[in-house]
């Protein structure tokens, strides 16, 4: 009995080594023929593909989609990554992207790659969120900020569960911008809804009480039962 080879030959006998980890740049061909459109990362970068990638990249930041929606929704949210992500239509990769209020250009001073999608199914909230959680998690592990994508806002509580693992429960901030506060004690009898994010992570003790900002609530709910 022979090992199996760790690459796929070619058809002609030949074979490449195994990619050494790293981001890959998939804009390759797009300064030769700029008509050829790559395939779609956030605004055209490189694509990282595990959490070796990230680090052997010196990764600062990576872009993740979270494209899930709870069956409730049916409004579209599970494909909001891919939407964004498609949203950039120029040929070439983000040579240049100053922001003109602060005089900074992000690329410049910071190493951002695409991280791909979370491995998440709409049949299964519960699995779903697991898999958030350990896709940001491998994001934070290796030093890296992350960007996600969304999704509902169910995803906000394996997000920031996955934060709370590597820098301590109770030990980080949440700024929430929202109609709502996503403070409702249940949905309909289920814990885990997209009315309930911010309650869970406070009684978890994943984020302490007052280190929650609240910013834009407004309409009919909550009512005063909930805001005081």
């Amino acid at each position: 009995m022979t090992d199996e080879p760790q690459w796929r030959a070619r058809r002609d006998g030949s074979a490449d080594p195994p990619r050494a980890p790293g981001p890959i740049d998939l804009t390759r061909y797009a300064l030769e023929r700029p008509n050829q459109n790559p395939a779609q990362t956030f605004l055209k970068l490189p694509l990282a593909l595990t959490e070796a990638d990230l680090r052997a990249g010196e990764v600062d930041v990576a872009i993740c989609g979270i494209p899930f929606e709870m069956v409730m929704s049916a409004g579209g949210m599970s494909y909001g990554p891919r939407a964004i992500r498609g949203s950039e239509y120029l040929p070439v990769p983000p040579l240049e992207k100053p922001n003109l209020a602060v005089g900074v250009d992000p690329f410049q001073v910071l190493r951002v790659v695409d991280y791909g999608d979370a491995g998440v199914t709409p049949f299964d909230i519960e699995a779903s969120h697991a898999a958030i959680q350990d896709f940001v998690g491998e994001i934070v592990r290796a030093g890296v900020v992350p960007i996600a994508l969304g999704g509902d806002h169910s995803i906000t509580r394996p997000i920031v569960c996955a934060l709370a693992e590597h820098h301590g429960a109770g030990k980080i901030g949440l700024i929430h911008f929202d109609a709502h506060a996503d403070t409702a004690p249940d949905s309909y009898g289920s814990l885990i809804g997209q009315g309930s994010p911010m309650r869970r992570l406070i009684e978890d003790g994943v984020v302490a009480g007052r280190n929650v900002v609240q910013v834009g609530l407004r309409g009919y709910w909550p009512g005063d039962d909930v805001l005081s």
